[in-house]
This record gives C-alpha cells, sequence and structure tokens, in this order.
C-alpha cells in the first residue's frame, strides 16, 4: 500500500531494529504487542495512517556508556549550544531594549552584522544570484518584506537554532526589467 499509494520506497517503511521510544506514542504500544509476523490494525498518528507488521523480535539490551559516550557528548555539546544562543539571543535584546542601535548592539556582544545590499523575495540579489549566509527557513524573508523601510525588525527565531534582527535601510520599488536584460 505504501509504495503502490504513497509512492514510497523500501527504505521509507522498514524500521530495522527499533526501539519503543523510536516510536510515536501511537505506534509504539501496539506494535510492541504485536508477535512475530503479525499486522496491526490501522493506526492513526499525527503523521497519517499507518499498519505495522513485526518481522523480527531482537532480545532488549542495556548498552554500556563505552557504547554511548560520543552520542551523549554530542548531544550535551548540542544543548550547550543551544542553550548559549539562546542567552546570547536574550542579551541581544535587552541590549537593543536599551537603545542601543544594531551596530552598537553587535559591537557589545561581538556579533557579525551581515549586509545585504539587495535582496527579492525570493531570496536574490539584484544581479539575481542567490544570497549565502542567511538563516534557515523562510521566516527571513518574510520579515524583511514586512519590515517597514529605516525599521528594525522584532528577535526573530528562525529554526531551532538561530535568531535574527534585521534593520531594512531602504526599499527599491518594483519594477519591470528592461526588455533587452530579458532576451
Amino acid at each position: 500500500v505504501a509504495k503502490e499509494v504513497a509512492g514510497q520506497d523500501q527504505a521509507a517503511i522498514d524500521f530495522a531494529n527499533i526501539g519503543r521510544d523510536d516510536l510515536l506514542p501511537e505506534l509504539a504500544d501496539a506494535a510492541f504487542a504485536l508477535g512475530r509476523g503479525a499486522y496491526s490494525e490501522p493506526l492513526r498518528s499525527p503523521l497519517g495512517w499507518h499498519l505495522v507488521k513485526v518481522l523480527e523480535i531482537g532480545a532488549a539490551r542495556q548498552q554500556s556508556l563505552d557504547d554511548v559516550r560520543d552520542t551523549l557528548a554530542k548531544s550535551i555539546a548540542n544543548e550547550q549550544a543551544i542553550d548559549g544562543l539562546f542567552n546570547l539571543a536574550n542579551r541581544l535584546e535587552d541590549t537593543l531594549g536599551g537603545g542601543a542601535t544594531l551596530q552598537e548592539a553587535s559591537a557589545q556582544l561581538n556579533l557579525k552584522l551581515l549586509e545585504i545590499p539587495s535582496i527579492d523575495a525570493t531570496g536574490r540579489s539584484a544581479s539575481g544570484t542567490q544570497v549565502s549566509n542567511l538563516p534557515p527557513g523562510t521566516q527571513f524573508l518574510t520579515t524583511a518584506f514586512e519590515t517597514g523601510e529605516g525599521q528594525d525588525s522584532v528577535m526573530t527565531e528562525a529554526g531551532s537554532d538561530a535568531y535574527f534582527v534585521l534593520r531594512v535601510d531602504r526599499v527599491t520599488p518594483p519594477t519591470l526589467k528592461p526588455l533587452p536584460s530579458v532576451r
């Protein structure tokens, strides 16, 4: 059904060696109540409908600290980085709220300002090339085009690991491209 109706390939539907915590809660209880070779009834989750078939049942095992040391270290480092980013975003917001300009706040907090001479709603420069180093997602462009000329935006979260504040220095009115440049 997944292949024929939803167009999914084998990799999208085959979950080998998974534990209860690897599944959505709506699927975990039903999947782990099944015996080898059994199918579940149709199950609904926030991702849609599912059918689960158990191919094998492996013995549960406890991982040693050596097995998970690298994973734990990366996880802790990632959490500390996100906490640091959140704290820095709060300090930036406090500095701006205290009346500092973007230039003053970036200098005080040792942040790099990125100046984009021009950008369109698709993220391209005046020459038509994609502008690099933008925050992830589409929120940056949406905010840029909702912020008035000469105004600063509010602190905005872009994904789970990025924040930005932008100022619109100048708005270029939309114009048609000259015919020779379109040709």
